[in-house]
């Protein structure tokens, strides 16, 4: 799927979250975050790994 298409269908979902979207692999922070959403794309920028709250 789709970077775009994951990202509003999260925020159809929980519009009170932050969907950021990330390339697969990258450096992120340990927090957690209940309202955020890390998406992972791969080159693509189609969805690699499914979204967590985090």
């Amino acid at each position: 799927m789709p970077a775009q298409v994951a990202k509003r269908k999260i925020l159809a979902d929980r519009p009170d979250v932050q969907v950021v979207v990330l390339p697969e692999g990258s450096f992120v922070t340990m927090e957690f975050n209940p309202k955020r959403v890390r998406v992972f794309v791969d080159h693509a920028n189609l969805v690699a790994q499914v979204p967590k709250i985090g």
